[in-house]
């Protein structure tokens, strides 16, 4: 009988902690962060960006200039051809940046849905009016499929925020989940998995009309998973750091981009690191620092070849996660 209690609380010990595991790169469709004026797809899949219209290029929300978009409300979007990746059925997280200038308009921020009449043959959109983030999708295998609509959330004007949505096909845990700024802001359960077509992905306008629904304002740090991220990721999307300034402040940490492919974490006084994990834009660890807690660490990335770094700082009050622009 003993034996069989240690079996369950192992289970329930492997499933905590694979639940609470965080990794940005595990299962990353594709990824846009637009530095340096990029329109490539920093994930595996090459689904770069084509700009249509002249979307300009503009400073982030840490003022790195020419880390972001802005879309004019006129004619600007951006897109990628169709992929079957970008399916998404049976699991899927989208995570995306954005900065309105006007938040009462309809506004499409991101999607591939079908044409008028909608829904036949599947999709999803993320949207924005009304000062509210709208997410449609369109659920089932056989068209008509249907449609399950959350509106939440408090999107303010020339503000930065961050909208992420989660959904899972796995029953009885069908969800769609709508994130704003790291917070759950509304869920709905659904029948099935997310339908599938063979329509382009849009960036910045309607996804069957791109001349109509057009955003105005600044888009930025695109990710789109084949599977449902967890809320310690979420969080940790929304506390990530773009290391063009030189000095950043995070919630518990400090620190210093060297500009010499070296990165300095600083920790606050009751704080102390315990083990720095540094991996790729394709996941692959690169390096893995073990602290014994101290409250100063150097990453040093001056051999690396060039690229976006994660670094995953885990410390005995929490986990950070930083982006590295090496």
């Amino acid at each position: 009988m003993k034996n069989k209690y240690k079996i369950v609380i192992f289970f329930l010990l492997l499933a905590y902690f694979a639940q609470a595991q965080i990794n940005l790169t595990m299962g990353l469709v594709a990824q846009y962060d637009f530095t340096n004026q990029s329109l490539a797809d920093l994930g595996p899949n090459f689904l770069d960006l084509t700009n249509s219209n002249g979307a300009t290029p503009v400073a982030d929300r840490f003022g790195n200039p020419e880390f972001a978009y802005q879309f004019d409300g006129i004619d600007d979007f951006m897109s990628t051809p169709y992929n079957p990746v970008l399916s998404l059925g049976f699991g899927a997280t989208i995570s995306m940046w954005v900065n309105l200038s006007d938040v009462t308009p309809n506004q499409v921020l991101l999607g591939n849905m079908s044409a008028p009449p909608f829904g036949q043959d599947g999709g999803y959109l993320i949207s924005v009016v009304n000062g509210q983030v709208v997410f449609d999708a369109w659920v089932g295998s056989i068209a008509p499929t249907l449609q399950y609509t959350l509106t939440a959330g408090n999107v303010q004007p020339n503000q930065w925020t961050n909208i992420a949505v989660t959904f899972m096909s796995a029953q009885p845990n069908n969800y769609i989940v709508l994130h704003q700024d790291g917070q759950v802001i509304d869920s709905t359960f659904v029948s099935d998995l997310l339908g599938t077509n063979t329509n382009d992905l849009v960036i910045g306008a309607a996804t069957w009309a791109t001349d109509t629904l057009l955003a105005n304002g600044m888009i930025d740090d695109i990710k789109i998973y084949n599977r449902r991220i967890n809320s310690e990721e979420i969080t940790a999307i929304y506390n990530e750091v773009v290391t063009g300034a030189k000095y950043l402040e995070l919630n518990r940490l400090t620190y210093f981009n060297n500009y010499n492919g070296s990165f300095t974490v600083n920790t606050k006084s009751e704080q102390r690191i315990n083990q720095i994990l540094v991996t790729d834009a394709c996941g692959r660890l690169i390096q893995q620092l073990r602290s014994f807690g101290t409250q100063s660490e150097i990453i040093d990335l001056s051999n690396a070849a060039k690229g976006i770094y994660y670094a995953v700082i885990q410390t005995n009050t929490g986990t950070e996660t930083i982006k590295l622009v090496n």
